[in-house]
């Protein structure tokens, strides 16, 4: 019963032409931010969504979020310069989804042959069933 609904929505040309409408409408706000906002502001937030005037930025974490926050005077006004209609810009911080294999964060792990030496030697000097122990030995055997 739900896939009927779903179905009967999908070819409905009046939902489609709104859903269309409102998707191009976030391309744009997306490509006018990016032009007003500060390059490494930009760079680590995004147009979520803008309803009655009232525009979502996602940012990446809190310090990118409360700097937007405090620049929210000036976005609204150069959007309005530029046509948009933009009452109230709520700012939130929504970090992207980090990739991870397994359980486990993948991450590339530079460390030098005299570091590896060293950590090699302190974790050999820690007694068998220390943490600390098993965590340098796979940060060792991880390493390039």
């Amino acid at each position: 019963m739900q896939a009927r609904c779903l179905d009967a929505y999908l070819h409905s040309a009046d939902s489609l032409a709104r859903l269309r409408a409102h998707a191009q409408r976030l391309v744009e706000l997306q490509r006018v931010y990016a032009d007003i906002a500060p390059a490494y502001l930009a760079e680590s937030s995004r147009v979520a969504n803008h309803k009655q005037g009232k525009l979502v930025i996602h940012a990446d974490n809190g310090a990118v979020a409360a700097k937007l926050r405090q620049i929210v005077p000036s976005l609204c006004d150069e959007f309005g310069k530029r046509g948009f209609e933009v009452t109230e810009i709520q700012v939130k911080a929504q970090p992207l989804e980090v990739k991870h294999q397994a359980g486990r964060w993948r991450t590339a792990i530079s460390v030098s042959a005299h570091a590896k030496n060293r950590l090699s030697a302190l974790a050999s000097s820690l007694p068998a069933d220390s943490p600390l122990k098993a965590a340098l030995e796979n940060l060792v055997r991880r390493s390039r």
